[in-house]
């Protein structure tokens, strides 16, 4: 059986373990897999990108938000956006009225703070890693590029529940070693055949 969706994940979990009364636990095993799946992983599987009008100081961070690639607002040309402290922000831009194109942002809770405060509707794009869901999504990349990440770290996670700490160690040990996999391929992948361009900005 293929570990191509969360049913057959389930199915095969459900078979290693050979224990049915550990069933109806396992989709809990899944959970804390993919728990340290999305404190790890950064791969270009899980990448994301949403674009949403922006014309206050405040803006939601996209659902399922891990980490940040890129952030920009898609004027012409384009105009980057730079990180910069909450603090940083409240002591540069003091008054709140003071309008203008964004140039900083930070985050604040579940939100992304703009400042300047945007004096017009801007388009905003933002890259980021996206969080692993397979619950919900019933299959994603991971589970597609790299099947042993579910499958060992929740057969780790179920002898972690059942206290066999030889079995948990053993179990570790392949995780961690698909995990490896995975991220190097994904950095091999993101390097294209042929040969690298070196430009120059002096070149016009």
């Amino acid at each position: 059986m293929a570990l191509d969706t969360y049913a057959h994940l389930q199915t095969a979990l459900i078979a290693a373990l050979h224990r049915s009364d550990l069933n109806a636990a396992v989709p809990d095993f899944i959970t804390l897999c993919e728990d340290r799946l999305n404190k790890r992983l950064r791969v270009r599987g899980m990448e994301s990108r949403v674009t949403a009008s922006v014309n206050s100081e405040y803006m939601a961070l996209p659902t399922g938000f891990l980490s940040l690639k890129n952030f920009q607002l898609n004027t012409t040309p384009r105009t980057p956006l730079n990180y910069a402290t909450p603090d940083f922000l409240d002591y540069r831009y003091p008054d709140t009225t003071q309008t203008g194109t964004p140039k900083f942002f930070s985050f604040v809770g579940g939100q992304i703070q703009l400042a300047p405060v945007p004096d017009t509707t801007y388009t905003a794009e933002l890259d980021f890693y996206k969080k692993l869901d397979i619950a919900t999504d019933l299959t994603n990349w991971v589970l597609t590029n790299g099947p042993r990440c579910y499958y060992y770290g929740s057969l780790m996670e179920a002898s972690l529940y059942l206290k066999d700490e030889k079995r948990a160690a053993s179990w570790a040990v392949m995780f961690e070693s698909a995990l490896k996999e995975i991220e190097l391929g994904d950095d091999y992948d993101q390097i294209p055949d042929g040969d690298l361009v070196i430009r120059s900005d002096s070149i016009p």
